[in-house]
């Protein structure tokens, strides 16, 4: 990358930086796993114990008997065998003017395979491929070398034995020529081969056919196959709906469409994100068909047909894709603003269905692409608001309601919703309107079995994707509330029967209001289960890179102490961080092998004349957890008399969300840290668009002075990952605000290291307490920059 840069005149002032870090973590990761470096020797000590000298010692290297002599002399070394240092040492040795013959005698060695010419090619030297003289040389070897080894050549993403890109760039020959040399020799081999080289041939064929040819290959090979098959197998009967199609926006489209109705959420989302992909990328065409399947009740042909497919979950994850699309690319949405305020308008009764589409709307028309009415704006903005007057009640005292005007429950108790679904899903619905759970159950029994059609039951085995084992264990396991990774067809129709009945209850029944306290009203039950974010955006808009910070401890042997082995430099280390910021709050965990260390970073204003007391006063705790340094607006805050101690950083964390389980989101913390409202008032402080930095302006000039990241990745298995949330700022400000405010800062670094473990791992330092307090330090830092510590 940093070569691309300075090709291109490119300025990438933190490229030596990324490049430092990244070379001492590889080098800290292949320790920890216990892998020599990938630099070549080995090793000094392998280096050193061959004697190059020996093993070319009298050897013609035009003469393929002596050059196999050698390399036969270099392995008797023992190992480790690395032919590419073999290579590098013999190419330095051949005589000028000899590389053509050199290279002709490699033709000749029987004894070598792919591997060993793989090594041959990454260490020939540069001059070599664009001599005159040994360019027909390489064409030959590389031709000989393919030919002899045809049925081992394969064209793959995966690890290949000798790259075809490797030998066209070393040979000069082109791609479709190297592939025309293995076919011709596949075709003159008499050796019968076995089902494993058959499938990687194909890889080869596909280079060199047409796609008319590709298809009646095709078409071939499955006519070889309908007297085997069973009018059952696959999607049953064929139809003309499961032909492929025929161009490749129709079958991108179509991918995404069945991901799109995934039960993985993961997979949703992924679709998701490619949707607003395919928006930025301007795939106008792929945009379109998408549409035209929002009206279709079938996956087409890239789902099993005998699954039932999701559509709600492809309407709904579509929408919020397009939602989030019409605010980067609105160009793109606006032929369907229509079709968009239909859907929010008069389409459907699933509240987050057409929430989405009036937010899609909106989007386009708050850019100036779009234009509508006043009433239909204004219908577009309350499509999720009652027209009905409310009702003031205490929500512990809400009566609940008698269902009028129902269809009698006749389901004969085939279908029930389960001891989750009722009270966490279902309850806090039916509160909203001072109904009861029964009776919002008996609506979203209605609507799966009236309206849509679902006659089958909630048992288990009426899923087929149970049946068939696809749920992996435990994805499908939900509880109090949560949301499953893998949604079962129980819950598929539970969650969107309940969000139809939302819809319907919105426009025939009042609200409940609770006019002391909001939770658990409307507004805040509908929250849960929309975006995390109020502005539109995504959560994994907000996700940042992992720090480049790399500590020390990772680059150290793992011993039995290092948990207590933390000295006073390691605290000064992470509250300093790098450069001219120091860290004044944050969480986060460094994990390297069996070894995690979570490091707290809290801080707080404190009267001048106080400080040193409570420094003195906190330096006596004997555990780190019986005081507690407050945030803004904590009760922990003290203001009395001369004692002051005043949180100025504000950490809060919303949970709800369904963009919680997009795996781009990382499962970060959400908002992100960010200064108090005195704070901002007092020195100007002026955020950008994600609160990701501070800026003040000095002198004319916008200057950043605070720093807000948050990091982490998706937990889908026991494997612990890095993640936390850290705020910085510069040293310069910390003292400018300290004089405003006339206060000190006291700030506390905690730090917390253990041992991992997997559930099936043992642990062999039972002997060692299971739980320590963790280490702490403190600092007072004052406005003259002057730094005390404990």
């Amino acid at each position: 990358m940093k070569k691309v840069c300075e090709s291109h005149g490119l300025a990438f002032s933190e490229i030596d930086e990324f490049i430092r870090i990244a070379e001492r973590r590889e080098r800290s990761l292949d320790s920890a796993n216990g892998k020599l470096p990938s630099t070549l020797p080995s090793t000094e000590a392998d280096n050193d114990s061959r004697d190059w000298d020996a093993i070319f010692s009298g050897a013609d290297l035009t003469k393929s008997t002596d050059v196999a002599h050698s390399y036969d002399l270099f392995r008797s070394y023992g190992s480790p065998y690395c032919s590419e240092e073999f290579f590098h040492e013999i190419c330095l040795r051949v005589p000028p003017g000899k590389e053509a013959g050199f290279i002709e005698a490699l033709c000749s060695i029987t004894s070598f395979d792919l591997y060993q010419y793989r090594s041959f090619f990454e260490q020939i030297p540069e001059l070599w491929k664009s001599r005159v003289s040994t360019k027909p040389a390489l064409k030959r070897l590389v031709r000989a070398a393919f030919s002899r080894f045809s049925m081992e050549v394969t064209k793959s993403r995966y690890y290949k034995r000798s790259p075809m890109d490797l030998a066209c760039e070393v040979s000069g020959l082109t791609e479709s020529e190297l592939i025309d040399t293995v076919l011709s020799a596949i075709g003159e081999a008499t050796q019968i081969v076995g089902a494993s080289r058959l499938f990687t041939l194909v890889s080869l064929l596909a280079a060199k056919l047409t796609d008319a040819e590709a298809r009646d290959a095709l078409s071939f090979t499955l006519g070889l196959l309908e007297d085997f098959q069973e009018e059952s197998d696959g999607d049953g009967p064929w139809s003309e709906a499961l032909a492929p199609p025929g161009d490749i926006e129709d079958a991108v489209a179509g991918y995404l469409w069945a991901t799109l109705a995934a039960p993985q959420a993961s997979c949703r989302w992924e679709a998701a994100h490619s949707v607003r992909s395919m928006c930025s990328l301007e795939q106008a065409g792929v945009l379109s068909k998408l549409m035209r399947m929002y009206a279709n009740d079938h996956g087409g042909p890239f789902v099993d047909g005998r699954l039932h497919f999701y559509k709600l979950h492809a309407k709904q994850w579509l929408l919020i894709a397009l939602a989030r699309a019409s605010m980067d690319s609105p160009t793109l949405l606006v032929p369907y603003g229509e079709h968009l305020s239909q859907i929010a308008l008069g389409g459907t009764e699933h509240i987050l269905i057409r929430e989405f589409a009036a937010r899609a709307v909106l989007a386009l028309v708050d850019s100036g692409h779009f234009a509508v009415s006043v009433d239909e704006r204004k219908r577009l903005s309350d499509v999720n608001r009652s027209l009905l007057p409310a009702d003031q009640s205490k929500i512990h005292e809400r009566m609940h309601r008698r269902p009028t005007g129902l269809s009698n429950d006749t389901d004969d108790g085939c279908f029930y919703f389960g001891i989750d679904m009722g009270p966490y899903w279902f309850e806090p619905l039916g509160r909203c309107f001072g109904i009861s759970q029964g009776e919002v159950e008996r609506r979203a029994r209605d609507v799966i079995r009236l309206e849509w059609g679902f006659l089958g039951t909630s048992r288990w085995d009426d899923d087929q994707r149970a049946r068939r084992g696809i749920f992996k264990d435990r994805d499908t396991r939900h509880s109090h509330g949560s949301y499953p990774r893998t949604d079962n067809l129980h819950f598929y129709l539970s969650y969107h029967a309940m969000m139809v009945v939302a819809g319907q209850l919105l426009a025939t029944l009042p609200l409940h209001e609770d006019p002391e306290d909001t939770w658990g009203d409307f507004p805040d039950w509908l929250s849960r289960h929309d975006l995390l974010r109020e502005d539109g955006g995504w959560l994994a808009d907000r996700r940042d890179p992992v720090p480049l910070e790399w500590a020390d401890w990772k680059d150290e042997t793992s011993t039995e102490d290092w948990r207590w082995s933390l000295t006073s430099d390691d605290f000064d280390k992470i509250l300093y961080g790098s450069g001219d910021k120091i860290n004044v709050w944050g969480y986060w965990n460094a994990v390297s092998g069996q070894r995690t260390e979570a490091v707290r970073i809290t801080s707080a204003l404190v009267s001048t004349n106080r400080s040193q007391a409570l420094l003195r006063a906190l330096q006596t705790a004997t555990n780190s957890h019986d005081y507690r340094i407050p945030d803004a607006c904590d009760d922990g805050e003290i203001s009395q008399g001369e004692f002051r101690l005043r949180g100025w950083v504000v950490q809060e964390e919303v949970d709800s969300g369904i963009d919680r389980q997009d795996p781009w989101a990382g499962e970060i913390r959400f908002p992100p840290i960010q200064p108090a409202k005195f704070v901002k008032e007092l020195m100007g402080l002026k955020p950008d668009a994600e609160r990701r930095s501070w800026t003040t302006v000095t002198e004319g000039s916008a200057e950043p002075v605070l720093w807000s990241h948050t990091w982490g990745h998706l937990q889908d298995d026991d494997e612990e990952r890095e993640s936390g949330q850290c705020f910085k700022a510069s040293i310069s400000f910390i003292r400018q605000l300290l004089n405003a405010s006339g206060t000190d800062l006291i700030v506390e670094v905690e730090v917390d290291r253990r041992q991992r473990y997997s559930r099936f791992s043992y642990r062999e330092d039972e002997a060692w307490p299971s739980y320590m307090s963790p280490y702490a330090k403190l600092f007072l830092i004052r406005g003259d920059g002057s730094v005390h510590t404990t």
